[in-house]
């Protein structure tokens, strides 16, 4: 018996051994399971913060030299023209290059540090002296320089602004500082972060801990030098961490802060020795760690039985945490599909994964100046449409296609495809869709909101073929963008490829771009004249100014080729202010030399209406070379006048009491209007050559042309016919009673000494088979 009580309590002991010792075992396991899951957790927390504040510092470097390289542009316009440099003309680059990067105010800064600023909505300010400005003493010595400076604080606010400064130069001397004022939400705005519930922050600080952005987040001490607060970080000293930010290194550390922990990320951006801090709070980036602590706890005390369930629920929480955190970092508040930075992690990924036979396309579309939709209807209804439009783009692509919204109404996608078409096919489905979306939907939109107008969404579509798998998929994107950016003036066209012709173009426009200034410099832009003749007389009545670009390697550029991109930049303003010179220059001489001067007349672009020195700049080159402004003749457009009407109107009243002749140039071109033209008083009208091609070889055409010069007549106005090629042109419209005649069937452009001889010496020209007296 006792013997058997002692096998009884042998075994006991025994089974109660392993028992403690399955315990001890499962509690090892689930020890170091917790340890594992908990160190994969803050590894993949880091990396994702680190990650975001990469991304972030990288938008802060890019704005700061995009808006040093347009600020560089101006400079060099400036820097051109500085002899006759007023400072009104600040107003007129900040209306033209300014705008773009969205900059509040200019200074020219002469090298003594006087400085002449303009305001945009203010207009010009008090000279001061801004020789102290750390930014000016940076460029004054040939150096770019951004900064951000502290304001005097009013109302006990501290304000800054951000302020950038270039050299000017002039025939490669130094000759003074433009510096200029951008809005002080801008770089609040770049780093405003919309991942991570919108509960993390950031700073910019100098590498001695002053600080360039101060986020108003109520964690944040305030203290004039991030250094000087109190933060205490987890396993290393804060003197480390200091003496890392000051050697521009980069890290990631925990730190307590303001009674939790934080996930702190540092990285340089790259300029002026800053750095980009990021704040992102613990408890977004570790969202279930303490529930998976208590409930790994609980599952160990239910042993044996429970050890597959503990195993299976933890793993679910660490997917579910994963879940959510690649949900915030990842995915489109509005849309709820992936967002940019995903986007590129995916299509990065299918790239790489593109075999020798499969076809893909990298497709963005558009919608053109959705901001008026944000104007019109609000953000919340904005913000509707947007998802809306991701829905159409989705239910027209194959299933499981890479589909995100890349910002404001800008969606990427890649297709697989066998033929281009394919690609037309699904864009065109797209494009009918939104075409019913708006037929359908923004009425109603408009009703509900008691607008007055409907607006209208209008997509646009470029297409990226991936041919070179080797391309970063963020290239791959700025080519998609450009290829979109070429569709312009065409309603008929929303879809452009990009491809060899465009890339060569582009690369064209580059060259072009990077000799235009140093080409006006040197008088590689010479003034061409074709003239114009009495159409019964057959004598030289006039003539149009053209410019020619004589290259000293290059040979003759077409105008083709740089016209049209000197309208897209801006510098077709520096091109038109230099023919007019040239040819008020051609007046002066001819009258200096007893000729009886002819007019020339002279393209203004619709770009000078915006220029409130405009009229003074003109006004300034007649008293300069003291000839009747009747003798230079001012070309405009009608499609000036569609944008502002009235101010178009007004200019050229302005003109016409100041004694300039006006020619309505492009008649019949398309955008010509007759109420336009009733309202005009203009004294002159051009008819297009495509117009006289078109309409003079059918009868229906003779009877328009016909009708429009007999209207001109009664108006009367002279008329003038350009691009007449043919004697049958020539007849018809001699017998129609236009006035004058402009075209290679007369004479082609020539140079200013070869138009002397024609219109000075040979006077009239002889046309074979053209009857005068019909």
């Amino acid at each position: 018996m006792v013997n058997n009580s002692y096998q009884v309590n042998k075994k006991k002991d025994t089974a109660i051994t392993i028992f403690i010792a399955t315990i001890f075992v499962l509690a090892l396991v689930g020890v170091f399971t917790l340890f594992h899951l908990m160190t994969t957790q803050i590894k993949s927390s880091e990396k994702i913060t680190s990650e975001v504040a990469q991304q972030l510092s990288y938008n802060v470097h890019n704005r700061i030299v995009g808006d040093l390289q347009v600020l560089e542009m101006i400079a060099s316009s400036i820097g051109y023209n500085v002899i006759n440099f007023k400072p009104k003309d600040l107003t007129a680059y900040l209306t033209t290059g300014g705008r773009q990067a969205s900059f509040k105010a200019f200074s020219f800064i002469k090298l003594d540090g006087t400085a002449y600023t303009a305001v945009r909505d203010e207009g010009i300010k008090p000279v001061t002296n801004m020789a102290k400005m750390p930014c000016f003493k940076v460029a004054k010595a040939g150096a770019t320089c951004f900064d951000r400076v502290q304001e005097v604080p009013t109302n006990g606010v501290e304000t800054f602004r951000n302020v950038y400064a270039v050299p000017i130069y002039y025939n490669s001397k130094e000759v003074g500082v433009l510096s200029a004022v951008i809005r002080a939400d801008v770089f609040k705005n770049i780093l405003d972060i919309n991942t991570f519930n919108q509960t993390a922050f950031s700073h910019i600080i100098k590498n001695n801990g002053d600080y360039v952005l101060r986020s108003d987040n109520p964690a944040v001490e305030d203290t004039a030098n991030f250094f000087d607060q109190n933060i205490k970080f987890v396993n290393v000293k804060s003197d480390f961490v200091k003496q890392q930010i000051k050697d521009n290194n980069s890290g990631v550390y925990w730190t307590y802060l303001d009674g939790q922990f934080w996930l702190f990320a540092f990285t340089p951006v790259s300029y002026n020795d800053w750095q980009l801090l990021l704040f992102v709070p613990g408890k977004v980036l570790a969202l279930s760690v303490v529930e998976i602590i208590f409930f790994t706890i609980g599952i160990m005390l239910a042993i044996n039985c429970l050890l597959f369930l503990i195993l299976k629920r933890i793993d679910m929480l660490q997917k579910k945490n994963y879940e959510e955190m690649m949900k915030l970092a990842f995915v489109d508040d509005i849309t709820a599909g992936p967002n940019k930075a995903k986007f590129y992690i995916e299509a990065q990924k299918i790239i790489e994964n593109i075999s020798a036979n499969d076809k893909y396309a990298l497709v963005l579309m558009d919608i053109t100046k959705f901001k008026v939709i944000n104007e019109i209807y609000g953000f919340d209804i904005a913000n509707t449409i947007l998802k809306d439009l991701y829905e159409i783009i989705k239910k027209n692509l194959p299933a499981d296609t890479l589909l995100a919204r890349s910002f404001a109404a800008n969606y990427l996608f890649i297709i697989k495809y066998e033929e281009e078409s394919d690609i037309n096919s699904i864009i065109d489905k797209i494009h009918q869709d939104i075409e019913n979306f708006n037929n359908n939907v923004m009425p109603d939109l408009k009703s509900s909101q008691n607008n007055k107008v409907a607006a209208k969404l209008v997509p646009l579509f470029g297409v990226y073929l991936i041919n070179d798998v080797t391309v970063p998929i963020n290239i791959m994107c700025d080519r998609v963008s450009l290829a979109k950016r070429t569709i312009v003036d065409d309603i008929n066209k929303y879809i452009s490829y990009y491809d060899d012709n465009l890339r060569k173009q582009l690369l064209s426009e580059k060259n072009i771009e990077d000799e235009m200034h140093n080409a006006l410099a040197k008088g590689q832009f010479v003034m061409y004249l074709q003239p114009k003749y009495d159409m019964k007389s057959l004598t030289v009545v006039g003539s149009e100014a053209l410019v020619r670009w004589i290259h000293p390697t290059k040979g003759f550029i077409a105008p083709n080729d740089f016209i049209p991109l000197f309208e897209k930049n801006g510098f077709v303003l520096n091109i038109d202010r230099y023919m007019w010179e040239q040819a008020c220059k051609a007046i002066r001489s001819w009258i200096d030399r007893g000729y009886k001067p002819v007019p020339i007349s002279v393209n203004v672009s619709r770009l000078h209406l915006s220029n409130e020195f405009f009229i003074d700049d003109l006004k300034d080159l007649i008293k300069k070379y003291q000839i009747p402004p009747e003798l230079l003749e001012l070309e405009l457009t009608e499609s000036a006048g569609f944008e502002d009407f009235e101010k178009f109107l007004e200019i050229v009243n302005e003109l016409k009491k100041q004694g300039f002749s006006i020619a309505m140039d492009d008649f019949g071109s398309g955008y010509s209007s007759l109420n336009m033209l009733r309202q005009i008083p203009c004294d002159i009208l051009k008819l297009d050559r495509g117009f006289i091609n078109d309409s003079t070889t059918d009868e229906r055409g003779k009877i328009v042309v016909q009708h429009i010069l007999s209207m001109a007549k009664n108006l009367e106005l002279k008329t003038v016919s350009e691009g007449i090629e043919t004697v049958e042109q020539a007849q018809f419209l001699t017998d129609s009673g236009c006035d004058i005649a402009q075209g290679f069937l007369y004479a082609k452009p020539m140079s200013l000494e070869d138009f002397e001889i024609v219109a000075f010496k040979n006077k009239t020209v002889n046309i074979d088979g053209l009857d005068l007296h019909k």
